[in-house]
């Protein structure tokens, strides 16, 4: 009965909640000052938030279609209005961000440029004269830049990744699409001077000299036929088999004009601004990257003709009949949008040029890489005569099957023609070359002689776009519908009872009805685009029909809740997927209108012969020296003994990635032959156990090193024992100063010292025990709270600073049948209260104790460490080996916290299991506690809809005596370790592959790669912080994420720790599934993980307990 009249009181504050949400609560929620940046909470480095007021300013359910719809007699500007940048305002707050006015110019241009950093927003006031939709036009810097305050200390430095903006007018976001303005950086290829061998020419003082793909000496290069075409001498340098080897990348700076669009890619002209006459102010809000700006322009777009226009325009021209083809190879590129947009060897087709059946050559470009709306390659050509030719690229989109993939054609910097900004590539497992259409008709281009042209092809979503963004503006819908109807019915719908859906909310009735129809109006259009009915029309077909239903017969909505829920969850995977645009690109050939394509597939015969030999190199063909460089005094017997292999048990897309930075990093840099596999997870136990291990493991669990270091499996990276069965001690490489190999890059590799430099010093805790070090941490990842930002201003609900400010948003979200999620299970929540209390998950330290018990027993300094007992420090000092003998989780505080776990399931009923990015996507659970990279990663592809509006933010804390709040979240790592299968000749090789592997360029360089092939679901959680810091994050997410990395901690590993979480999480499913007191059943599991505790210390010669307890009770101390 209390629980029933429990859930009635909730359901009536839910009913007049849901009553203020539709009629209109939200639309109160505007006209305040906009700031979307987190600030400190008093002062503390390590919690961090934004407030609900800046929340709620950013927020708005205008969609630009809606927006621009609503001034259909409103036109364009007849004059531009340029605004004076040096005068911006900072005025009520207007301009927060640090602003340095270089008024003597900057790059190679003489007026007043603007540095703004990423801390803040910067305002002006503008005067217009003339009612008009304008398009705004800022002319930018690509480079990076650093910005100074005024006592000249860095606020601000670039990071190399694209400036995002929020644009708001008068203080207010106007459109949701405001909210998120991307500008792209410009990136070149960095060439060496190559012989017609591919090996470096030299300069006069012995180094390589280069030049970078947009220079003169590139172009004249690559707008010669004879360096496009197949058996044309190459601009690659080739490693020592004469594999071609992919040029780095290098950040252009430049300086760049261009509109304000869409980052969506759902609408393709300019983004229009509403502006009446008077006085207005504009203003650009920081989400990422400072930004050198030279001028902000308000004005009317240029307007694009219609492919029959551009025919008329150039009447006078006729088609190049002659037999002249320019050839540009794809892989030869001027600039870039992205530094991930890079040479690639394709081996599918036997005439992709230029092909080796031996092997690798860069013959290709595109494919996954090249599939995000707004990435775009350029390349230059130069024709022979003036008039209309065919643009014809051998092209391959076999990614997604039924779809075409678009793009937009600029020539010279200009759409020549509004169809081309519609150009579609087909589906097709074979390459392709077919000139450049719509799916209608072909084009034909205007190009004249004897100058250069720029040819630049962007991802776009094309003819697709208007469906995506009205199915992803219907899914946002939809999912509104669910939690209004989940806000009457709770969690857990009873379909046989009446919920009078029709009387409580019929505009939610009515709009299901509205989304079917809108859904079913939208699939069919995507079978007219497409040309057939496939899966992708299906998908939509079926929820429209489930929705009408749901609409029309109220009685079966409680009974089809679930089943809509995963619908839903569908449909956002679908609307990711769609949203892709992969192409791969071999060449692309100019050639007479009239004249056939190239070959687009070799014939039976050429690809019979060329797969033969193929087959017939492989057993020939090198691939573990892929990368190097030279061999000069090295001898392969030498280079077979510093050899090592590395297994991995990640993704293959990672193992490629991983082969790939070896490949063209490692192994140009120390010449180290590396053989990296791909292994399947639980292999490593038995083939060490076998003999027939690696040298190298990457990617183990947190607890491997420790485990696999007690049974003498792993080497110990700092050891001072001088015992090499052990391992070694990398902080000294005398004793390889003399090897061949080594003595080249000796001065290259980093020490043990330098190399944990990098890392968080929790990240080293679990990886290290009694001062032995058994491996370096790859990735680290811990909790951070996620929160739905457009349901707390709904709510006027604060993001909780402690938990105490948790608890009292429980009764809140819960009376709106909202959930709230922590870490289930165990003493995973517990755990991190405790460390938030300063207290310790094992019993540890009390040295002194120990060893006077030890001495007071008879036991000497030497004979501890003779048994194994103690050790000595890098200060010389005796420590006991003790460390982990018990469990704390016996103590008042341990008790306490696990109490207060067990609780928000017990009695607040927090869900016990659930899928977090579905309740969360959906908004029933508009607040959680989860692991910040696994979740941020699937709520960016996952929920598009949701895109800014949600946040991860450091955890709430406990307050201390002094009032400081401690906010300590618990990490966890993964970890590379260097096998006991090393031997003296390569245990250098091992450590100089771990020291790279674990430095802030390569793993930008893996995290950046990861992005590019996964999209920006593929954020990697490095335990580099420089490369952490360095990856595309938001000024918000990268000040969150900092924050949050300055309150962090790691649990010890120890002999047996294994048991503790098995035990703890026996004592957690006793309360929650049989309702057992917590505290006694947590203390009813202790002695069990002390015994097991003690057990596998002495199976492996360490201190136990109860030694000590007996050393007590001989000398009266005991209790």
């Amino acid at each position: 009965m209390t629980k029933i009249k429990k859930i009635s009181a909730k359901l009536l504050i839910c009913l007049l909640t849901l009553t203020m949400l539709t009629t209109g609560g939200l639309n109160q929620l505007i006209g305040l000052s906009a700031s979307a940046l987190v600030e400190s909470v008093d002062g503390s480095d390590s919690l961090v938030r934004t407030s609900l007021a800046e929340i709620q300013n950013v927020l708005t359910d205008v969609v630009y279609g809606e927006y621009i719809s609503r001034y259909p007699d409103v036109g364009e500007p007849k004059k531009p209005v340029e605004i004076d940048l040096a005068g911006y305002t900072d005025e009520e707050g207007l301009t927060t961000a640090t602003v340095e006015v270089k008024s003597d110019g900057f790059a190679d241009y003489d007026g007043l440029v603007l540095f703004v950093a990423d801390d803040g927003k910067i305002s002006w006031k503008i005067e217009i004269d003339e009612e008009a939709l304008y398009s705004i036009k800022i002319e930018y810097y690509t480079g990076n830049i650093t910005v100074k305050d005024s006592e000249g200390d860095i606020v601000s430095e670039g990071k190399s990744s694209a400036f995002e903006r929020m644009i708001l007018v008068d203080g207010k976001i106007p459109f949701k699409e405001s909210r998120s303005i991307v500008f792209e950086r410009e990136w070149v290829d960095t060439y060496t001077v190559v012989d017609e061998n591919g090996k470096p020419i030299l300069n006069d003082k012995g180094e390589n000299q280069t030049y970078l793909s947009n220079s003169r000496e590139f172009i004249d290069l690559v707008t010669k036929y004879e360096y496009n075409s197949e058996g044309s001498k190459r601009l690659y340098l080739k490693d020592i088999t004469g594999n071609e080897i992919k040029p780095e990348k290098a950040l252009l700076d430049s300086w760049n004009s261009t509109f304000i669009y869409d980052a969506t890619g759902y609408f393709e002209e300019p983004l229009k601004y509403y502006l009446n006459e008077g006085t207005h102010t504009f203003t650009l809000d920081a989400i990422k990257e400072p930004m050198a700006i030279k001028s902000i322009t308000l004005q009317k777009a240029n307007p694009t003709m219609s492919y029959e226009e551009y025919l008329t325009a150039h009447s006078d021209a006729k088609d190049y009949s002659g037999d002249n083809v320019t050839m540009i190879q794809a892989e030869y590129t001027n600039v870039t949008s992205e530094r991930t947009l890079y040479q690639l060897n394709d081996r599918s087709s036997t005439i992709t040029m230029p092909q080796d059946p031996a092997l690798q050559m860069m013959n290709s470009i595109g494919g996954d890489k090249w599939q995000y709306v707004g990435q775009w390659m350029e390349w230059t050509v130069v024709v022979g005569e003036t008039g209309f030719y065919n643009i014809i690229p051998r092209s391959k989109q076999n990614l997604y099957s039924g779809m075409y993939v678009s793009r937009k054609l600029y020539i010279n910097g200009e759409v020549p023609f509004k169809e081309a900004a519609r150009l579609r590539f087909n589906y097709s497992d074979k390459w392709l070359t077919d000139p450049l259409n719509d799916g209608n008709q072909s084009f034909k281009f205007y190009l004249e002689a004897g100058k250069e042209i720029t040819i630049r092809l962007e991802v776009v979503l094309g003819d697709m776009a208007e469906i995506l963004s009205t199915i992803e503006n219907s899914l946002a819908t939809i999912n509104t519908y669910y939690r209004k109807i989940l806000m009457i019915t709770g969690p857990e719908p009873d379909e046989y009872r009446d919920y009078y859906f029709q009387r409580l909310i019929p505009d939610v009735v009515k709009g299901l009805k509205e989304q079917s129809a809108i859904l079913q109006d939208q699939s069919d259009k995507l079978t007219k685009i497409t040309g057939n009915k496939g899966e992708h029309s299906a998908q939509l077909d079926k929820i429209s029909v489930y929705l009408n239903r749901m609409g029309t017969y109220t009685s079966t909505i409680a009974a089809s809740m679930k089943t809509l829920k995963d619908y839903l969850a569908a449909l956002g995977t679908w609307l990711t997927d769609t949203q892709n645009q992969p192409l791969y690109l071999d060449y692309i050939c100019i050639q007479a209108v009239e004249a056939e394509a190239p070959q687009a597939e070799p014939g039976f015969f050429q690809s019979f012969w060329g797969e033969l030999q193929k087959f017939w190199m492989s057993f020939f063909a090198d691939y573990n020296s892929i990368g190097s460089m030279t061999e000069e005094g090295v001898t392969t017997a030498e280079l077979e003994k510093v050899a090592i292999e590395v297994w991995t048990t990640t993704s293959r897309e990672q193992a490629q990635i991983i082969r790939s930075l070896v490949d063209d990093n490692f192994s140009s840099i120390y010449n180290i032959p590396v053989e990296v596999k791909l292994v399947v997870a639980g292999t490593l136990l038995p083939a060490t156990l076998a003999g027939t291990g690696p040298d190298i493991s990457m990617g183990s669990g947190q607890g491997d090193p420790v485990n696999y270091a007690i049974r003498s499996a792993v080497k110990s990276l700092n050891t001072l024992t001088g015992d090499t069965n052990v391992g070694y001690n990398f902080n000294d490489f005398s004793r390889w100063a003399d090897n061949p190999i080594y003595s080249k890059f000796l001065d290259k590799i980093d020490t043990f010292d330098e190399v944990t430099e990098r890392f968080a010093e929790a990240a080293m805790v679990p990886i290290t025990l009694y001062g032995e070090t058994y491996a370096l941490p790859e990735t680290m990842n811990f909790p951070m709270m996620f929160y739905r930002k457009d349901i707390f201003a709904e709510l006027g609900i604060e993001v909780p600073n402690t938990w105490e400010d948790f608890y009292d948003i429980i009764y809140t979200l819960q009376a709106n049948m909202l959930d709230m999620g922590v870490l289930p299970g165990g003493v995973a929540h517990a755990t991190i209260r405790m460390y938030q209390q300063n207290e310790q998950l094992y019993d540890m330290g009390d040295y002194d104790r120990y060893l006077n018990l030890y001495r007071e027993n008879g036991y000497t300094d030497d004979k501890l460490k003779e048994l194994g007992y103690a050790y000595t420090n890098e200060d010389g000092v005796i420590i006991p080996k003790t460390d982990g003998m018990t469990i704390n989780l016996d103590s008042d505080l341990a008790l306490a916290a696990f109490k207060e776990e067990c609780e928000l399931f017990t009695v607040y009923d927090f869900p016990y299991q659930y899928n977090l990015a579905t309740r969360f996507r959906q908004g029933i659970m508009p607040i959680a506690i989860a692991d910040y990279s696994s979740t941020y990663n699937t709520l960016i592809v996952f929920a598009p809809e949701i895109k800014g509006l949600w946040e991860f933010t450091p955890l709430p804390g406990t307050p201390s005596i002094d009032g400081k709040i401690n906010n300590t979240t618990v990490a966890s790592i993964t970890a590379m370790i260097m096998m006991r299968s090393v031997t003296d000749d390569n245990a250098l090789a091992a450590w100089t592959f771990m020291q790279w592997w674990t430095n802030a360029e390569v793993q930008s360089a893996y995290g950046n790669e990861m992005v590019a092939l996964l999209g920006p679901s593929a954020k990697q959680s490095t335990a580099n912080i420089e490369a952490l810091t360095n990856m595309p994050w938001s000024k918000d997410e990268y000040d969150n994420l900092v924050a949050q990395f300055n309150a962090v901690i790691c649990t010890p590993e120890v002999p047996g720790s294994y048991i503790t979480g098995r035990y703890a999480g026996f004592a957690f499913l006793d309360v929650y599934n049989d309702g057992e007191e917590s505290v006694d059943t947590m203390l009813s599991y202790i002695d069990d993980i002390n015994s097991e505790l003690s057990r596998k210390r002495k199976e492996f010669g360490l201190p136990v307990a109860e030694d000590f307890k007996a050393f007590e009770r001989k000398s009266g101390k005991s209790e």
